[in-house]
């Protein structure tokens, strides 16, 4: 059985994320909305047998007929940007999503508020560059990484999101010695015998922007390991033990 979701969207879909009860789908599109939809199909097979069964009802709703918009969410008064990511929470509650606004925002199921879109969203504006993923690894810690190169961890506990550090501590690399020819050299060509005055590598691990998170180990209630893919055709693989040995990172 196939069957496509067309309405209220009215953009470009760049990123979608299945509820843990595989019913419900997050949608977040170009036309600067998160959308949470029903995919409960009422069918039955050959057999007779039905397709899906019965959902149990959720704190987004209880009456789920395919295509239904259970709650739609924008990312700021001001207009927000578009929606790169979406991950709902291990026990599907929460949805978080970022944007292209640089902000981090986690919509909680269990809060109603008419004025967000039906539930409340907490909501952070980052002095970062935007966020293009994002990933839970615990049931109260995310995983945010984009154009700003470095993966950036956010905590979201007892309804408050909180902004933290870069979990990249890149390893300083000790300076090698240079001969008189190598500084002649580097004078020749970049019209400088200070070599890392003319370096071009940013401190961080990845040397440009982060297209996608993936968990590679573990699952969204507790993750052991994660990659990060980028634009620099780098896969970074990090592990939460030293995650959280790194200076200001506090994984709750």
């Amino acid at each position: 059985v196939s069957k496509h979701i067309k309405k209220p969207i009215r953009s470009t879909i760049l990123s979608i994320d299945w509820h843990p009860n595989n019913v419900l789908l997050a949608a977040g599109g170009s036309d600067f909305t998160t959308r949470i939809f029903s995919g409960y199909i009422k069918a039955k097979d050959e057999e007779g047998k039905p397709v899906d069964e019965k959902p149990a009802a959720t704190c987004w709703g209880k009456k789920m007929p395919f295509g239904a918009v259970m709650a739609e969410f924008g990312t700021s008064a001001g207009g927000g940007g578009w929606i790169h990511d979406v991950s709902f929470s291990p026990s599907g509650d929460e949805l978080a999503f970022v944007a292209h606004d640089a902000s981090i925002n986690v919509a909680n199921g269990n809060v109603p508020n008419e004025e967000e879109g039906g539930f409340a969203v907490a909501r952070v504006e980052s002095k970062d560059l935007p966020y293009r993923a994002v990933t839970w690894i615990t049931p109260n810690s995310l995983i945010c990484a984009g154009h700003g190169y470095v993966p950036v961890l956010a905590t979201f506990v007892d309804g408050v999101l909180s902004y933290g550090a870069s979990v990249d501590a890149p390893v300083k690399k000790a300076a090698k010695a240079m001969s008189a020819m190598d500084k002649f050299r580097t004078l020749d060509r970049k019209g400088t015998s200070n070599a890392s005055s003319t370096d071009t590598n940013v401190q961080s691990t990845h040397q440009n922007a982060i297209s996608d998170i993936f968990l590679f180990k573990g699952d969204k209630s507790n993750c052991e390991e994660f990659v990060t893919a980028g634009v620099d055709g780098k896969l970074v693989h990090w592990k939460l033990s030293e995650v959280r040995a790194v200076d200001g990172v506090n994984v709750v």
